[in-house]
C-alpha cells in the first residue's frame, strides 16, 4: 500500500490538488488529503492487527526524519489496548527512537529483526518483530510488532500420556523464542540444545526443505528424543513448531 501511494506521489508531483486537513495523530498539524488517507490506513491496519490477533500486544509505525510528512521531523505511533479500548500513543521523537537497537539494526540490515524475548514494564515476556519500511531501496522507517510469548502456551497441547513431551517455537534461523520445558533455552539456537553434531546436521539438512519432518536426536542431557517439526509461515519466512517426545515414551506408546 505504501509503495503504491509513494509511486502516485512521484508520478503526480506537485500537480495534484489536495484539500488540507488535520492529522489524527497530531491534531494541530495540517496534512494533505493523500497524507490523511495514508495515516488513516496505517492507524486502522495496526489497530486491526492488535484487535484480531490475541498474541499481538501492540503495533508501532515509526517513520524516519521527514520521511512521511515533509515538514515534520518525527512521526510515530503505537496501537494497543488500554483498559479494553484501542488507543494510539506517540512513540516519541525521531532523534530518540532512531537510536534504539531495533531501529538501527532493522534499518542497516534492511531485513526483519526478531529481538530476544524480554520482560516489558508490566513483567510480560515479549518478543518484538521489527521490519523496515522500504521504498526505492531507501529506508523510510520501521514497523514493529510486540508479541506476547505466553500466547505460545496455546500450542503446548500435548498428549498427557507423554510425560516427557514439550514444545518449542523457532524463528527462521533456528533461534528458540518459546520453550515449554525450560525458559533458559530461549534465545539459543535449537542446535545448541543437541548433544552431538549428527543431531544438528540432521536438523539443518531437513529444515532447508521447509517441509514438515521428524528426526531422532540426542539432547544435551544425553536423552534420545524424537522431534516433530511443523512449518509456520511468518513474514514470508518459515518458522517452526516443534514437539519433542522421548524415545522411551514413543516405544511405550507403540507397545
Amino acid at each position: 500500500y505504501l509503495e503504491s501511494e509513494y509511486n502516485k506521489e512521484m508520478e503526480l508531483g506537485n500537480s495534484q490538488e489536495s484539500k488540507e486537513q488535520y492529522s489524527r495523530m497530531f491534531p494541530s498539524h495540517k496534512i494533505s488529503e493523500r497524507e490523511a488517507a495514508i495515516e488513516e490506513y496505517l492507524i486502522e491496519y495496526s489497530s486491526s492487527a492488535v484487535d484480531n490477533n490475541s498474541g499481538v500486544m501492540g503495533v508501532g509505525v515509526l517513520f524516519g526524519n521527514k520521511a512521511f510528512l515533509k515538514d515534520k521531523e518525527s512521526y510515530s505511533f503505537y496501537s494497543y489496548f488500554v483498559d479494553g479500548k484501542m488507543t494510539q500513543m506517540i512513540v516519541g521523537d525521531f532523534k530518540d527512537y532512531s537510536q534504539k537497537d531495533y531501529y538501527i539494526t532493522a534499518s542497516e540490515k534492511r531485513d526483519t529483526l526478531y529481538t530476544a524475548p524480554y520482560n516489558d514494564q508490566n513483567g510480560n515476556l515479549v518478543m518484538t518483530i521489527c521490519k523496515p519500511i522500504l521504498f526505492n531501496n531507501n529506508v523510510l522507517g520501521v514497523v514493529l510488532v510486540d508479541l506476547d510469548i505466553s500466547h505460545f502456551d496455546e500450542m503446548n497441547e500435548i498428549d498427557v500420556e507423554y510425560k516427557s513431551a514439550y514444545s518449542n517455537v523457532l524463528v527462521s534461523d533456528g533461534t528458540i523464542v518459546y520453550d515449554s520445558k525450560d525458559l533458559k533455552n530461549m534465545n539459543l539456537n535449537i542446535t545448541e540444545t543437541y548433544g552431538n553434531t549428527n543431531s544438528a546436521e540432521a536438523y539443518q539438512s531437513n529444515a532447508a526443505n521447509s517441509q514438515a519432518f521428524n528426526i531422532k536426536i540426542v539432547d544435551d542431557d544425553s536423552v534420545t528424543m524424537h522431534h516433530f517439526y511443523s512449518p509456520i509461515e511468518a513474514d514470508g519466512k518459515v518458522w517452526w513448531s516443534v514437539i519433542g517426545v522421548s524415545d522411551t515414551d514413543v516405544l511405550s506408546a507403540a507397545n
